[in-house]
């Protein structure tokens, strides 16, 4: 399992969304979306932290 941020440019009257989602690397590209931020990855503040092989945490985001 990998962690991946991307961002999406939901259209000119909306702002950026960051997108942290979990997807499997055994190629089968199975992803789960675990949290949408308002605003791009260069201005948002958070921490990713794996805990252990099966879980992680996101944190230090405003909501």
């Amino acid at each position: 399992m990998r962690a991946v941020v991307v961002n999406a440019d939901c259209g000119a009257t909306t702002n950026w969304q960051t997108q942290v989602y979990v997807e499997k690397v055994d190629g089968s590209r199975k992803t789960d979306i675990l949290i949408r931020l308002d605003g791009p990855p260069g201005d948002m503040k958070y921490k990713i932290s794996w805990l252990n092989d099966d879980e992680f945490l996101i944190s230090e985001f405003d909501f």
